[in-house]
């Protein structure tokens, strides 16, 4: 079973033995990622596009596709340029590094400076990021650098023995690139995505990851359900991310001790699959990193399914809130993750059922 067509990165021999070390104390490593080949599919920009969208568009993806072309040959340099021109262009990121600092200092109820350096520290962990993530592209990353920590490793492997898939929920915290080339090194794994608005971009990403073995799925494409029940049937993770307020089905559960609208994707696919559902997420120390996996997620079998897909979803979320406030330089918070806000006809019910839930208590 390959993890995807034209993928140059497979793992079969792990799939037909799922060579586990006897010790359980090391996970079977692979080589370094090797890049992928360019494809040879032409794929053209939308045709509903005016000339001067063209013209602007044509300018962004004709720079990004030649730092690409950079990275793949000296990643070094391309992480050089990258800096660079961070350097020029964040001075002119006022109001999202405004809106980082504010959502810092309201949701972690620190000072303005202690929020600035928080803020400043992210955006030198995003830099580190890109910088591995070119040499990722490259094939020059080495992922024995990434550890799983505690029983992770065992976990896992309990999961792809019993041949159910694995649905992982995480989010945009340390490198999620890193996370998934760290999952896809061992076990078969996909993800789903959000397409860019300019489809020569999305093949550019879609063939990056492809080239560590990762597939990738359109969220919004209908058939997309289907896929992943059909890619955890044959025993793959499949990752999804669940903390930005997106416009896709979802449920508002506490978050930094505010009402947050959460994608509600994974935990429907557990109720619908059975396949088991973790938390996970990367994250940085130092010059390496540590893989941290949570606690299964799970309901009453007799809990109604509105409340079980909160309940669910708020346990998730609970992860996530833990690992960013133990790492908070490594969130992205120049997102508005409390941008839409709960209508009146919230059920009070169901929230102050979820609230409990957030704070370890058994709904009255």
């Amino acid at each position: 079973m390959s993890l995807t067509e034209g993928s140059c990165y497979t793992n079969q021999n792990l799939l037909k033995s799922l060579k586990v070390p006897s010790s359980m104390s090391e996970p079977y490593t692979q080589d370094p990622v090797s890049p992928c080949p360019d494809s040879r599919r032409e794929v053209q920009p939308p045709s509903r596009w005016s000339a001067h969208q063209r013209r602007k568009n044509d300018l962004i993806y004709k720079s990004i596709n030649a730092l690409r072309h950079l990275a793949l040959r000296y990643p070094s340099l391309a992480s050089a340029v990258i800096r660079t021109g961070a350097r020029f262009a964040l001075p002119f990121a006022r109001p999202e590094r405004r809106l980082a600092e504010e959502q810092i200092r309201v949701h972690l109820n620190l000072d303005k400076t202690e929020a600035k350096a928080i803020r400043q520290g992210l955006e030198r962990h995003l830099l580190q990021s890109l910088d591995e993530c070119t040499h990722l592209a490259a094939g020059r990353y080495d992922l024995s650098r990434l550890r799983y920590d505690g029983d992770a490793w065992e976990r896992l492997c309990h999961y792809a023995k019993k041949g159910k898939g694995l649905l992982v929920a995480t989010g945009h915290l340390g490198n999620w690139e890193l996370l998934a080339a760290r999952l896809a090194a061992d076990f078969p794994c996909a993800t789903v995505a959000k397409v860019s608005y300019d489809p020569r971009l999305t093949h550019m990403v879609e063939a990056f990851r492809s080239g560590y073995g990762l597939t990738s799925f359109d969220r919004d494409d209908p058939e997309v359900s289907r896929r992943i029940q059909q890619r955890l049937s044959q025993g793959s993770i499949v990752g999804i991310l669940m903390d930005q307020d997106t416009k896709v089905p979802g449920v508002f559960v506490p978050f930094f001790n505010e009402m947050a609208h959460t994608t509600l994707g994974p935990a429907a696919l557990h109720l619908k699959t059975g396949a088991p559902l973790v938390p996970a997420a990367l994250v940085r120390e130092g010059t390496r990193h540590r893989l941290v996996l949570g606690s299964e997620a799970r309901t009453s079998d007799s809990q109604e399914r509105k409340l079980a897909l909160l309940d669910l979803t708020s346990q998730l979320s609970r992860f996530l809130e833990q690992i960013i406030r133990e790492h908070p330089e490594q969130w992205v918070w120049f997102h508005r993750r409390w941008k839409t806000r709960p209508e009146a006809s919230e059920n009070p019910i169901i929230c102050d059922k979820v609230k409990q839930a957030a704070r370890g208590e058994e709904p009255s």
